[in-house]
């Protein structure tokens, strides 16, 4: 069988036709509903066209759409009447995890097509990326490793802080970049995590990453360049601060902790769902995804991991650590300071705080995608923070 050429359009010729790429994952080309897959960087284009030939000689339409120097694979969901065995060609020499069929369990089960499309890409990220595991300060990490290129990413979660939040980064960069994304264990102190991504950077024979850290993760990532600079080339710095002037979050964190004491570590998990869902996950793409993978952490989150994460450390972190005006000024690195216009967690002056740390860094304000921005506004993030690692 004769394959079509693969089709190439930069993003402002589908535009131009009315066609509306980035609201969602998915969008019509020509009668063909097409949602948007695997990522590759612009000189890696010989690898997207012979993937996207693997799927159209399955059956399936695909194009390639380019846009920041990257190319992603959009493909039909369902295939076209197969054709006859003789005629496919021979697979090429290619690689793909995504062609591997995925089971999804539950919350994932009963979610509508574009959740589901989530929750399969999850699925695919927790089978074929490395999951590994190193000892530090007498605690276990475990960590998810993949990808490959000559420069590493480190990702650093918040309080949700299983590696796996990063999982359509981890898809898309896989080409790339070496990709890290590490699970905290139940540590103490901010010192403990430091010194545990330390292990895992000489571990994996990684001198040097760039460095994502959103909430917990960015004051994680503040400690770990303060006490490692040679170690992190870029810095994003993601719905973070370095806290209120005073004793009042250190209060907080403890007075949560005395509350929470009492509670089962399910009944904190039903406790602080809701709250999650109504406060950060009410107006998000595909959020019904979003919240049944923050149900799925909190479940899977003892009551020791839950109470060391969101109430030890971070007392330890407001309490203990102080940033001054000029101390990481010496940074080499370039930084990016990414928040949202509706995000509560951090009050404006913290945020003003964290600016004053970095006066050279950029910004990027998400509109209306709350406190979670940098995973579930992917669409959004992902050109921009792609352009950042390479700049």
């Amino acid at each position: 069988m004769t394959l079509s050429p693969v089709p190439v359009f930069h993003v402002s010729e589908l535009e131009a036709q009315g066609i509306f790429y980035h609201q969602g994952d998915c969008f019509t080309f020509q009668n063909h509903r097409l949602r948007k897959g695997q990522v590759f960087a612009a000189h890696l284009r010989e690898q997207a066209v012979a993937l996207a030939e693997q799927y159209q000689a399955q059956g399936r339409f695909c194009l390639l759409v380019e846009q920041e120097g990257m190319l992603t694979l959009c493909r039909e969901d369902a295939p076209t009447p197969p054709v006859q065995e003789e005629q496919v060609p021979k697979p090429s020499l290619l690689t793909v995890p995504q062609l591997r069929p995925v089971s999804l369990g539950e919350p994932y089960r009963h979610l509508s097509s574009a959740d589901r499309q989530l929750a399969e890409t999850l699925a695919q990220v927790r089978q074929t990326f490395a999951r590994r595991q190193v000892q530090a300060v007498g605690l276990t990490w475990h960590y998810w490793v993949g990808g490959a290129g000559t420069q590493a990413i480190l990702f650093l979660p918040g309080t949700v802080h299983w590696g796996d939040l990063w999982f359509r980064y981890l898809q898309a960069w896989q080409g790339e970049f070496r990709v890290i994304a590490p699970t905290y264990p139940p540590a103490t102190r901010i010192e403990h995590l430091v010194a545990g991504l330390r292990q895992m950077l000489k571990q994996e024979q990684v001198g040097r990453v760039h460095l994502l850290g959103h909430s917990l993760g960015g004051m994680v990532a503040l400690a770990l360049v303060r006490l490692y600079p040679e170690l992190v080339g870029h810095l994003v710095l993601s719905h973070t601060g370095i806290g209120a002037p005073g004793p009042e979050r250190v209060q907080r964190a403890r007075a949560t902790e005395r509350y929470l004491q009492r509670l089962t570590a399910s009944q904190i998990a039903q406790q602080l769902y809701p709250r999650i869902a109504e406060k950060h996950l009410a107006a998000v793409p595909q959020r019904h995804f979003w919240q049944a993978y923050i149900r799925e952490v909190l479940q899977g989150t003892s009551k020791t991991e839950f109470l060391h994460l969101h109430c030890r450390v971070v007392a330890d972190f407001f309490q203990n650590y102080r940033f001054g005006p000029q101390e990481l000024a010496s940074f080499p690195g370039r930084v990016l300071l990414v928040s949202a216009d509706n995000d509560t967690t951090f009050t404006p002056a913290e945020q003003a705080a964290l600016q004053a740390l970095f006066p050279q860094a950029t910004t990027h304000i998400c509109q209306g995608t709350g406190h979670y921005s940098v995973v579930v506004a992917f669409d959004q993030l992902y050109p921009r923070l792609t352009a950042f690692w390479q700049g």
